[in-house]
């Protein structure tokens, strides 16, 4: 039976590609954004109108608060709100694939607000009193063009963040492949904001004898579970197993998941009953317990806040010695002055590092022709008197070098409470855990 898992496609990958919470938060922001649009066409009308003709306002605020609002006065505002939103979207500004960049969002909201207030101007003529006169719609249209760009740049902020965290796709896998691993799925695929996707199912059961929807979403057995989870990015294993005849087959998939550092997850049906029923209060749509294996608590939102004033405080702080080694990177050496590579952080997911670069410009390529001086095993790749480093590097740093063999080769699993490369790489299987 071929594996559902392939070199090239990830399960992360995968997860992108048919995950789609993108559109919920779009929506949202669009439907926050035309909230925002009234409120500041309304609001500052109002407080234009009221600063302009203060002379004639009620004295005190118990007056003003007396006043009445006249059928007139709610058919200005609908009318107004009406122009305000028609101009807005005939420049696009309430379709989120339009405008891509802040500086063609302002051009537009600027237009936008330059039309609205065109149409506004004609509201002088219903103003027998000319408390409303061409003064007051100037400064409408000032007021309101900058707080709609401060209010729309945050809200558009406030969108990508929240974009951002709908992308980091949390993938889970399936252990098993009876009638409760396809119950689980069709809860998990049924629901109406899909935070997780299932990117298929683990089991030893015949495949011939599976459900037919779980053949094709098969992506092997448990004796090959560990491998999986070294490799691939996922999240939370959810054991979908009857207890009293897979039992070993439970406790060996819990311990891969404290082996490799991925949480699991069992459901309480693990008793069939007949008459009896289960009830258990739970938030989520089935209720499960959770075998975590790093804390996920107050302590965690501590030590984030931490980490970032500490790196925020240290960029600082050292910001001349770094600035000092970007220059002397430069001078003495051509080529960039950062070095970028991808590594592998948190549940395997992948990110940028940066660092100064300390090798000469080619040094990636030229390891291949150095392989015969290599003194480690595995992915690392460590030799004497690396001649790759740079001149100025190797008169003040120590005679030897270490690297990594590649960064697409060395599939390290990387334990999210320590961040150390667990035994199974993809080029030394077997071998001891590194820090």
């Amino acid at each position: 039976m071929a594996s559902a898992i392939t070199q090239d496609t990830s399960l992360y990958s995968t997860a992108r590609q048919s995950f789609r919470p993108i559109h919920a938060v779009r929506t949202t922001a669009i439907t926050m954004t035309r909230a925002f649009d009234a409120l500041c066409a309304l609001t500052v009308m109002l407080a234009t109108f009221v600063v302009l003709n203060v002379g004639g306002m009620p004295g005190t605020v118990t007056e003003f608060l007396t006043l009445r609002l006249t059928v007139k006065n709610f058919m200005v505002a609908l009318l107004l709100l009406f122009i305000w939103h028609t101009s807005f979207a005939a420049l696009g500004l309430y379709q989120a694939t339009r405008v891509r960049s802040f500086q063609s969002a302002a051009t537009r909201i600027v237009l936008a607000c330059s039309l609205a207030s065109v149409f506004v101007s004609l509201f002088i003529t219903a103003s027998p009193t000319g408390a409303f006169n061409i003064r007051v719609v100037l400064l409408f249209w000032l007021v309101s063009v900058v707080v709609e760009l401060a209010g729309r740049n945050a809200l558009a902020a406030a969108a990508r963040y929240a974009e951002r965290k709908a992308r980091d796709v949390r993938v889970a896998v399936i252990v098993g492949s009876g009638q409760r691993a396809l119950k689980l799925w069709r809860s998990i695929e049924a629901r109406e904001f899909q935070d997780w996707h299932v990117a298929g199912f683990v089991d030893e059961h015949d495949y011939a004898e599976m459900e037919p929807e779980i053949r094709p979403r098969l992506l092997g057995s448990l004796s090959n579970l560990e491998d999986l989870l070294s490799r691939e990015a996922v999240d939370q294993l959810l054991i979908a197993l009857p207890v009293k005849s897979q039992y070993v087959a439970i406790e060996h998939a819990l311990e891969v998941c404290e082996r490799v550092g991925v949480e699991a997850k069992y459901f309480p049906d693990i008793f069939t009953t007949s008459r009896a029923r289960r009830a258990l209060d739970a938030d989520d749509d089935v209720p499960s317990m959770r075998v975590r294996h790093v804390p996920d608590d107050h302590r965690m939102l501590i030590k984030r806040a931490l980490d970032i004033v500490g790196a925020a405080g240290g960029l600082l702080v050292l910001s001349p010695v770094l600035l000092a080694c970007a220059i002397a990177v430069k001078v003495t050496s051509n080529g960039p002055v950062i070095f970028t590579q991808e590594r592998y952080g948190y549940n395997r997911r992948r990110f940028r590092l940066f660092k100064f670069r300390t090798m000469v410009e080619d040094a990636e390529a030229l390891q291949a022709g150095l392989e015969d001086r290599n003194e480690a095993q595995g992915p690392v790749f460590k030799i004497k008197a690396d001649p790759r480093i740079r001149r100025s590097v190797a008169s003040c740093a120590a005679p030897r070098s270490t690297s990594c063999r590649s960064s697409s080769t060395c599939c390290a699993a990387i334990c999210p409470s320590w961040g150390r490369a667990h035994s199974r790489c993809a080029t030394c299987a077997g071998s001891r855990p590194r820090g």
